[in-house]
Order: C-alpha cells, then structure tokens, then sequence
C-alpha cells in the first residue's frame, strides 16, 4: 500500500477491523471536486455526529457502535477527484480536539498499531474502560538530514490519535494519551513538535543524535535566551538552563513543568 501512490495515507477506526486508505498523484487532468454531499458530510457527518459525541460524554459505551455506523454511512465507498494540491491535502478537522502524534521508524508501524489496537479493545471489553474516537491517522514521510526533524536520517510513519470535543466540552483522554505515549516511546518514536507531548531535555537528546549540538547552537544564537517560550523552556532547554532561566528572571513569566499527566 505505501508505494502504491506518490503520497499514501490512511485511516483505522478503531474499535472496528474497517479502515480508509487514501492516495494521491500528480495529474495533468481538468479539475473534478471531491462530490460531497451536505447532507452526508456536513448535516449528518458534523452537525449530528458532534451532537452524538455530546451525548457520548454521559455515555461512552455508544462510542464503539457510533464508530461502526459513521463508517458505513459515510467512508465505506470509493471516491475519485482531481483538483489543486491545496484543496486535496488539506480538510476540515471539524470541531475541537485533543490530537497527539508521533512518528517511528516505518519498519515498527505495524507493531505500534497492534499495540494500540490490542489495548483499545481490551478497553471495549472492560465496563469502565476507554472508548476511543475515530480515526487513528496513518502517513509516511521519507527521512531527512533535518536535525530536529521526527524523520532525521531515517524514514517514519506518523501515527496520530484524537479525541473531539463536542461544543468545546471536555472529552477524557489523558489516560489515552499516557499508553499511545508509552506504545511509541519503546518502538524509537519521536513526538511531532506541533502536539503536546511528554518529552523533555534528555528524552530529547536520546532520540536525536544532533539535538546535544542544536543545543549548543541554540545557546550560540539566542545567549539572552530572548526566543525562549513557555515550550522551548519546558521541553528544550536542559535542567541547568531552566535553572538560570528562573534565577535571571524576577518576575518568572516562564512557567517550567516537567509533570507526569494526571490519569
């Protein structure tokens, strides 16, 4: 499936065996937009999904089977289309969500999915377990010689989770998160920089080999520490750095946390 297209991805729905593989090339051929349905995709696919979510915070067991029946209604078909780069690539990510992702070494995707997936239903089968929501998202990306880059000298498959948040309201996660986290850490993951994650100075340093001299470069470029933000603090900086961060800093508006998430 990776080398069947020029940019391949897709999407597993948990609690279900069902997934929707995604591919795209370059064409030479006249515009044909996506043929989506309002009804399908914005009334019942938004709009009645998010009130569905909603419901679901009061009752997660619906979750696995709210999953089954959007997948049915709304991706089990083939669909075809041809249009500029920037209409194909991006989507609408719908509402709110808690989103974590991180790339391993492409030849662990497999593993990392197994692990996730043998959890999650563990979780379905447990009456006070996690309901996930849907989709686990797929991608490759080929490795590069970017020093912070999660695809630094070698090729990754990102593997990307979510839960949404209906209205803006509040979804459990953290103890999704917390295993997701722990799946990728063993299996030589690297968080995307973009998510929240729980990697700091000397997670950091052993999973990038040049990340002891993008340091040292960091220090070099910026010695007042004036690009220094709340993440670049927390996540970046070594312990002593943090140190006489704080001790130069009389009023502290950098908030440093190195606290495990709350289960």
């Amino acid at each position: 499936v990776v080398y069947s297209a020029e940019h391949v991805r897709f999407w597993w729905f948990p609690h279900t065996d069902s997934a929707v593989v995604w591919r795209a090339n370059r064409s030479s051929l006249p515009p044909q937009p996506s043929p989506e349905s309002y009804v399908r995709d914005r009334l019942y696919g938004f709009h009645y999904y998010q009130l569905q979510l909603y419901r679901a915070r009061f009752n997660p067991d619906v979750i696995p089977k709210l999953t089954e029946e959007h997948f049915s209604n709304r991706f089990d078909r083939r669909l075809e289309w041809v249009d500029d780069s920037f209409k194909v690539f991006n989507f609408d990510c719908l509402f709110p969500q808690y989103v974590n992702e991180w790339a391993v070494p492409w030849e662990n995707t497999a593993e990392a999915l197994r692990q996730l997936r043998i959890w999650i239903n563990a979780q379905a089968r447990d009456p006070k377990g996690v309901r996930v929501h849907f989709p686990v998202e797929v991608r490759f990306v080929k490795e590069n010689d970017v020093w912070l880059s999660p695809a630094y000298q070698r090729t990754v498959c990102y593997i990307g989770v979510i839960m949404y948040r209906p209205y803006h309201k509040p979804v459990p996660y953290k103890k999704y998160w917390k295993v997701y986290e722990d799946i990728m850490r063993t299996l030589g993951g690297r968080p995307h920089w973009a998510k929240a994650h729980k990697m700091y100075y000397y997670d950091l340093l052993a999973a990038y080999p040049k990340f002891a001299d993008f340091s040292k470069l960091r220090a070099q470029c910026d010695p007042n520490n004036i690009f220094v933000n709340d993440y670049i603090a927390r996540h970046v900086l070594s312990p002593s750095e943090q140190a006489d961060l704080l001790a130069a800093a009389d009023d502290a508006p950098i908030k440093i946390s190195n606290e495990l998430p709350k289960l």
